[in-house]
C-alpha cells in the first residue's frame, strides 16, 4: 500500500545513511590507525638508532679505556692526575657520559673524569657489576639504575673487565650514563609526534628512562605485561595493541631490541 511504501522509504532514509556512516567511520578508523602506526614506526626507528649509537659509542669508550690503563699500570705514565686529564679530554664531546672510571682489582677507583683526587672511602667492591666481572660471568655488563656513591647522581653503568698478562682479574673500566640524557632526547622526539610515549628498558624489565614521566610508575615493568612477557620469551621486535598498564590508555605499542645489548 502507499502507507507501507512510505514506511519502507522512511526506514531506508534512516538506515542507509547510518550504514554509510558506519562504513565510513570504520574505514576512517582503520586509516587513522594505519597512519598512527606508520608515525610510530618512524619514532621507534629514530629512538632505536639513537640509543644503539650511544650504546656502541660507550662500548668503544670502554675498549679505549682498557688500552689506556693496562694491567699492571705504568705508574710513571698513569698517575691518577694524568689519567684524570686524559679522561676529561676523552669525554669532552660525549654528552651522554656522566662519568667514566678505571677501577682496580680491589674495587678502588684509580681514575675518573670527575675529579683528580678520589676520596679513599669510594670503593666499588660491593657493587653487583664488580662482583659480576670478578667472577668472570661475562664481558660487557649493563646495570640497572644506580645512585653514585661519590656523586649521588642517578646513572646506569656499562663496564668491561680488565685482565693482567697472566689472565688474572685486574679490575674494570666503566662508563656511566645519566638516564635523563635519553629522556631529553625522547622529549624532543615526542614533541614532533604528540601522544607518543617512549620507554628505554632492560630485557628484565628495569626501566632506564620514560617519556613522558609518570610519577606513580614502577621502576620495573611487570613480567606478566604483554610487552615484557614477549621479550622474556626471546622476541626482539613486535607490536601490541591493548590498554597500557602504566597510564590506562588504549595504545599501539611497538618494541625493538638494541642489537646485542640487553
Amino acid at each position: 500500500t502507499g502507507v507501507g511504501s512510505l514506511r519502507v522509504l522512511l526506514v531506508l532514509c534512516i538506515v542507509v545513511p547510518l550504514l554509510q556512516l558506519l562504513v565510513f567511520a570504520t574505514y576512517r578508523s582503520q586509516q587513522l590507525e594505519a597512519e598512527a602506526e606508520l608515525r610510530l614506526q618512524r619514532s621507534l626507528r629514530i629512538a632505536h638508532e639513537h640509543a644503539l649509537r650511544i650504546f656502541a659509542t660507550n662500548e668503544a669508550l670502554l675498549q679505549h679505556l682498557r688500552d689506556l690503563a693496562p694491567v699492571p699500570a705504568d705508574t710513571a705514565a698513569d698517575t691518577p692526575a694524568r689519567l684524570h686529564a686524559r679522561l676529561r679530554e676523552l669525554v669532552r664531546s660525549q654528552p651522554q657520559v656522566a662519568s667514566i672510571w678505571i677501577i682496580d682489582r680491589d674495587g678502588r677507583p684509580r681514575a675518573t673524569n670527575r675529579v683528580a683526587e678520589i676520596p679513599a672511602r669510594v670503593n666499588a667492591a660491593d657493587r653487583e657489576y664488580f662482583r659480576w666481572h670478578r667472577h668472570h660471568r661475562g664481558p660487557l655488563y649493563v646495570s640497572d639504575v644506580l645512585t653514585g656513591k661519590f656523586t649521588g647522581e642517578k646513572f646506569f653503568h656499562m663496564s668491561l673487565p680488565r685482565f693482567g698478562p697472566d689472565g688474572s682479574f685486574g679490575g674494570l673500566v666503566a662508563v656511566n650514563t645519566d638516564p635523563a640524557y635519553f629522556a631529553s632526547f625522547h622529549a624532543a622526539l615526542a614533541a614532533e609526534e604528540p601522544g607518543v610515549a617512549i620507554t628505554l628498558f632492560r630485557q628484565d624489565g628495569v626501566v632506564y628512562s620514560r617519556w613522558p614521566p609518570l610519577e606513580s610508575a614502577p621502576e620495573r615493568m611487570s613480567p606478566t605485561g604483554e610487552v615484557l612477557s614477549r621479550v622474556l620469551r626471546g622476541e626482539v621486535a613486535g607490536a601490541v595493541r591493548n590498554v597500557s598498564s602504566l597510564d590506562g590508555q588504549q595504545r599501539i605499542i611497538l618494541f625493538r631490541k638494541l642489537g646485542d645489548y640487553p
